[in-house]
Formats: C-alpha cells, sequence, structure tokens
C-alpha cells in the first residue's frame, strides 16, 4: 500500500536556461505550455537580462510560467 504522499500526482518542474536565445525560448515554451499537466512548473532562468526574453515569457498567460 502506498503512503497518502506518495499516492498524490508529483509536481513536475522543467527548468529552461537561456541566454540571448530569445529566437528559440517562444518554440521551447509554446511546447511546455501545451502540456495538459496541471502540476507542471516552467523555470525560466535568463542569463543575459534581455528586455526581449522577459517580453516573451510574459506573453504567454500561463500561470505555470516562472521567469
Amino acid at each position: 500500500m502506498l503512503k497518502p504522499s506518495m499516492a498524490e500526482d508529483p509536481w513536475i518542474h522543467v527548468v529552461i536556461p537561456t541566454g540571448g536565445r530569445v529566437e528559440t525560448i517562444g518554440s521551447t515554451l509554446l511546447s511546455c505550455t501545451q502540456q495538459s499537466y496541471d502540476k507542471l512548473v516552467v523555470w525560466v532562468c535568463d542569463n543575459s537580462f534581455e528586455e526581449e526574453t522577459e517580453a516573451i515569457v510574459n506573453s504567454f498567460s500561463d500561470r505555470r510560467l516562472k521567469l
């Protein structure tokens, strides 16, 4: 028998490192946001601090995306 905490669906965290890759981040995030799994968090880690990357992430109205 599973413990109650193990019977629940787990949280899935996806970490996307990016730096100066604005040409690919949109399609990457589109693929992630098309997933129907509710317990998903997608972390975008931008080392370039480009405003365009932030704008692309913010253009998705998906609460599972974190910048």
